[in-house]
């Protein structure tokens, strides 16, 4: 969620993951924008 979020992603838990992985924060900005797929279980 970080990657995609960036920094709209505002839980706490995200603090010492920002901290370890500088480049992380909204570098999957892409993949919000992405058409979603209907998974079908067999």
């Amino acid at each position: 969620m970080l990657g995609i979020w960036g920094n709209y992603a505002i839980n706490p838990e995200y603090i010492p993951l920002r901290k370890k992985y500088k480049d992380l924060s909204g570098s999957l900005y892409e993949l919000k924008n992405l058409e979603w797929k209907k998974v079908v279980k067999d």
